[in-house]
């Protein structure tokens, strides 16, 4: 169907962050809040973004003026700590595969409906330090499930299996490469970690509903070489000082990622989410929650 659109991109790789959320009385939406304000200030200026909400019938561009007043409508302080059910906003800075890019969906968790989330994105190239920031942002000031960080698949919105085809060929070599479809992952990130790469988010209530040891966790990630840093709305671990993507092909397995997969391997799902293309068929899935634990049978 993209033979004759050349020019669309369908797939690309970002630095980005990817957060399962919840939304639970007396919680509200303030801390996303601030995560925004801190990615629309990390984030390069540019020509602005495209952005729309899910009450919105097509794109506007965000210019630099209308940041705080966005900012305020996610916070919405007027109706509080009461959920916006699926309520969501997007910017990006192209409607197909975006380059920079933040997804907000708000879910109710009163009604059964799985958790929301936010996915952000910024260029491969944006220093790790600014990916890192947010990710502490999220932390203390967002109630979480999980989320992961590192380099990232993103993926056009419409054309998702043509997309998810090319982020799994790429998986195949890049071990370090997270692919987060955050709308399928929402209804598994209660079960355990949809993932582990450069940064991994554990939030307590995900350790409290799993039975995990928050003491013995911290140990045993420390004694993998990898940070265990405490927030308030989640526990942080860093595998590294810098994101890796690793190459298979060169035999460059991303170590520090390994370990820090095997320190929490207690709270791995017993069935990941599945994602579309190659994730979807056979035992693809699950074969690539395990790469690090287990690369000899993935690449």
């Amino acid at each position: 169907m993209l033979d004759r659109a050349r020019s669309v991109c369908v797939a690309r790789c970002v630095l980005g962050l990817t957060l399962y959320t919840r939304h639970r009385a007396p919680g509200d939406a303030r801390g996303v809040a601030a995560l925004l304000r801190a990615f629309l200030d990390a984030a390069p200026a540019g020509g602005g973004l495209l952005f729309r909400t899910s009450l919105m019938p097509a794109w506007g561009r965000l210019s630099a003026r209308e940041h705080g007043a966005l900012v305020a409508r996610v916070a919405d302080e007027v109706l509080g700590a009461t959920a916006r059910h699926l309520f969501s906003v997007h910017l990006a800075d192209a409607p197909d595969a975006p380059g920079v890019f933040f997804l907000y969906r708000e879910v109710d968790e009163a009604r059964g409906a799985g958790a929301g989330y936010v996915q952000l994105g910024l260029p491969p190239e944006a220093p790790s330090a600014a990916l890192f920031q947010l990710a502490m942002e999220a932390a203390h000031s967002v109630p979480l499930w999980c989320g992961t960080g590192g380099y990232l698949g993103s993926a056009h919105p419409v054309e998702v299996c043509s997309a998810y085809e090319g982020l799994w060929a790429w998986s195949r070599r890049y071990l370090g490469l997270d692919v987060q479809d955050a709308e399928r992952g929402r209804h598994h990130a209660a079960a355990g970690l949809t993932g582990v790469n450069w940064l991994t988010l554990v939030g307590g209530g995900l350790m409290e509903a799993l039975g995990a040891d928050r003491a013995a966790l911290a140990r045993d990630v420390a004694a993998a070489g990898a940070d265990w840093i405490e927030a308030p709305g989640a526990a942080l671990v860093r595998a590294g000082e810098e994101p890796t993507l690793g190459d298979a092909n060169l035999l460059q397995y991303p170590e520090p990622y390994g370990r820090a997969a095997a320190a929490l391997a207690s709270l791995a799902p017993e069935s990941p989410p599945r994602w579309y293309g190659g994730f979807w068929e056979d035992d693809g899935a699950a074969r690539w929650s395990r790469r690090f634990t287990e690369p000899e049978g993935w690449s």
